[in-house]
């Protein structure tokens, strides 16, 4: 029977990966792991002379049915690319399984995971609960995220893929936390040089602004973090395009990497103000084939310095 509904963000509660773990003998082996509820992260409060700005805004509620009981099995396939705080690999998705109580309706979109990086569980918890600050645009202005799960590994030689070095001489880590992201597959990077057209610049510009209506900052403005929307699917029933909550847009790109972000309290307008110059540099360097990403020390200005 064909799946008629889609797969609700908080509906999996276990996650077996296949293909990110060896034993001690080398040979691959699955890891279960558990959903887990990010800690909140506090907001990055500004302060003007002698007063201060109001308090940061409160989240927004969230409009998600209490959690579910499903397992999701997934299988590795190659990796996407790594960065400061994990891997993202894509999955084999002739493998995908959904297992539970009235599994075989839910239709699952194509996934990637974001795996931890050694020492990282942290971070991705901070990106996790931000993408739960933005739960009304995801799938809009970022990628759908179904969760944060999280498995100790086994006192019995299991080591994660990722985490050996080059040489693969790690001596093997025992109950260590291995965390991850189960997120929408989304599309590539934009081509570059390529020039923009106003309308797609202006797109560029609006997925940042959905981020300042929900007084979230990224602090990590750069052209890596900027991808394509899904591409069409081959299903369009079960992807309606989602519209934004505050402007009724739809987008042609999704905005990645939350680990940084942080909720504020500037108004959308002086976020939106800040946000543009970053923006305007980056889409610059699109046009004319340059990565112009900001220096450690501009990126330490945008970010505040401070967590």
């Amino acid at each position: 029977m064909a799946a008629t509904e889609e797969l609700v963000l908080n509906a999996v509660e276990t996650v077996v990966l296949h293909g990110l773990c060896i034993n001690s003998d080398g040979k691959s082996t699955s890891l279960v792991l558990s959903r887990m509820s990010p800690e909140p992260v506090r907001p990055f409060l500004f302060s003007f002379l002698g007063g201060s700005y109001p308090p940061a805004p409160a989240s927004r509620p969230s409009s998600l049915p209490p959690p579910g009981r499903l397992q999701l099995e997934l299988t590795l396939a190659s990796k996407l690319g790594s960065g400061r705080v994990g891997h993202v690999y894509e999955l084999d998705d002739s493998k995908t399984k959904l297992s539970g109580p009235s599994s075989s309706d839910v239709f699952v979109r194509p996934l990637v995971v974001k795996v931890g990086g050694k020492n990282y569980s942290p971070d991705l918890a901070k990106e996790a609960w931000n993408y739960e600050e933005m739960e009304c645009i995801q799938g809009i202005a970022v990628p759908l995220c179904y969760g944060l799960f999280q498995a100790m590994l086994p006192e019995d030689g299991m080591q994660v893929k990722p985490w050996l070095d080059e040489d693969h001489v790690e001596t093997a880590t025992k109950n260590s936390l291995v965390s991850l992201l189960v997120l929408e597959r989304v599309g590539g990077h934009l081509a570059m040089p390529m020039m923009l057209s106003d309308e797609e610049k202006d797109q560029i510009f609006g997925v940042y602004r959905e981020l300042a209506y929900l007084s979230i900052a990224h602090r990590d403005i750069r052209y890596y973090n900027i991808l394509c929307a899904p591409p069409s699917p081959s299903t369009p029933s079960l992807y309606e395009p989602k519209e934004s909550p505050f402007t009724k847009r739809t987008y042609n790109y999704r905005l990645i990497d939350f680990d940084r972000a942080r909720r504020i309290n500037l108004d959308f307008k002086e976020q939106a103000k800040n946000d543009r110059d970053w923006i305007s540099k980056i889409i610059y360097g699109i046009e004319h084939g340059q990565i112009l990403d900001p220096t450690m020390s501009q990126l330490a200005t945008m970010t505040w310095s401070k967590d």
